[in-house]
């Protein structure tokens, strides 16, 4: 998947990619500035896009993302 990076204080990079195109959903993956990589499951379009014009990127994540499902994979 790729990321780009963002401006903010706890994430480098987050990416987005589709698993159902037609409802727009897909997987959201996050790299924060320690190394640790996340993937979030099921999380829409709107969402992803959400973050990258957020001023606060870590604080929309956190609220954003509760109650997806998650997993670390670095």
């Amino acid at each position: 998947m790729q990321r780009q990076s963002i401006a903010s204080s706890n994430i480098a990079t987050i990416g987005w990619e589709a698993t159902d195109v037609q409802a727009q959903m897909g997987v959201l993956e996050v790299e924060f500035k320690g190394g640790e990589v996340y993937q979030y499951s099921n999380v829409p379009q709107s969402v992803y896009q959400e973050l990258l014009q957020s001023p606060s990127a870590g604080r929309t994540l956190r609220d954003a993302m509760r109650g997806y499902d998650y997993e670390r994979i670095e």
